[in-house]
């Protein structure tokens, strides 16, 4: 069986004020890039596909868990606003890797810090679309969504 997960799950979380909160991965080898918090589903979490829960729930499942490990916050009073992006890979594994969008009603506290340490920061729509070190993957699949957020579009 293989070691790959079925999905990898993205989050971009809009801030009330219209920043959306990035991470960095200072513990992994560089270049460390700023993007969404992104993890894979666990085999327990696919094995509630398999005892017939909704992909969608599962897929709501990863993401928040993987947002509050990576940031520190908390996604209780989140709201899920839809859908940015969804493709299938086929490398190194074929797998889905999507991007969910959530609103949270508020600004969390000073700074915050994920499980790995990773690096917390908010940032506009607009210094995303012009930070030339925003990882590649991340920024082509949320390009749309982020210009709209900006109001170019």
């Amino acid at each position: 069986m293989s070691s790959y997960s079925k999905y990898a799950v993205g989050v971009m979380i809009l801030l009330p004020d219209n920043r959306i909160v990035v991470i960095e991965e200072p513990s992994k080898p560089p270049p460390t890039l700023p993007k969404f918090p992104i993890g894979q589903s666990t085999k327990e979490e696919e094995n509630l596909l398999r005892m017939g829960y909704p992909e969608g729930e599962v897929l709501r499942i990863v993401g928040v868990r993987e947002a509050e490990e990576e940031t520190g916050i908390s996604m209780r009073k989140a709201k899920y606003h839809g859908l940015v992006h969804r493709e299938t890979r086929r490398l190194p594994q074929p797998h889905d890797w999507v991007l969910k969008e959530y609103h949270l009603p508020f600004i969390p506290a000073g700074p915050t810090k994920g499980q790995d340490g990773q690096r917390v920061s908010f940032l506009t729509a607009r210094e995303i679309l012009s930070n030339p070190r925003f990882h590649k993957d991340h920024l082509q699949a949320a390009r749309k969504r982020l210009e709209e957020i900006a109001g170019l579009r």
